[in-house]
């Protein structure tokens, strides 16, 4: 049996009104053409969350600071709305716990 995933750190959700309808959301975690990150977000007030990535997510590799990116964007996310993210680390058929950004950012466009 293999040992569980790790569950991603550093969660971290940003906007900008520069950035327009997009937000940044990055981490760091266990990145390997094995392992497939799985982003997810929801709306304020809401108990639904969305997939932002497909099926059981996408591969991601680390930038030269170690961090993973992952541009959230999504035309059903009204301007002014707050949002909040996770992300967790998938293989197969096996999930890590998500991780929480431990803020809810509003979509400033």
């Amino acid at each position: 049996t293999e040992p569980p995933l790790a569950a991603p750190t550093d969660v971290e959700l940003r906007s900008h009104p520069k950035m327009g309808t997009a937000m940044l959301l990055t981490w760091r975690g266990a990145a390997s053409t094995d392992v497939r990150f799985r982003v997810q977000y929801r709306l304020s007030g809401t108990d639904h969350w969305v997939d932002d990535t497909a099926g059981y997510g996408d591969v991601y590799v680390p930038e030269w600071d170690g961090q993973i990116y992952h541009i959230l964007s999504d035309a059903a996310i009204p301007c002014g709305s707050k949002v909040e993210a996770r992300v967790a680390a998938t293989h197969e058929d096996s999930q890590s716990d998500y991780t929480e950004a431990p803020k809810k950012r509003k979509l400033k466009c």
